[in-house]
């Protein structure tokens, strides 16, 4: 596994880890802010997370292909 597979499958897990607590526990989050969430907060949360997600699946999709094709480097760029 190239050097490029390993940085695209650690940022995958990362991400995904991330995402997953902020899509079914945005109230976890609750210690980085102090005060209350209200719902708008909350749905901005999951919505973060979701697009967090997002990375994530294009990160670990992408991580077996050829370090040459464009949509590697493409995705590269995003991450």
């Amino acid at each position: 596994m190239s050097a490029l597979n390993t940085i695209f499958a650690a940022h995958g897990f990362i991400q995904a880890t991330i995402a997953v607590q902020l899509l079914l526990l945005p109230y976890a989050a609750n210690y980085l802010i102090p005060q209350s969430l209200d719902p708008a907060h909350i749905i901005l949360l999951r919505f973060y997370g979701a697009s967090v997600a997002s990375i994530a699946t294009i990160s670990l999709l992408c991580r077996n292909m050829p370090n040459m094709l464009p949509c590697k480097r493409g995705a590269g760029k995003e991450v």
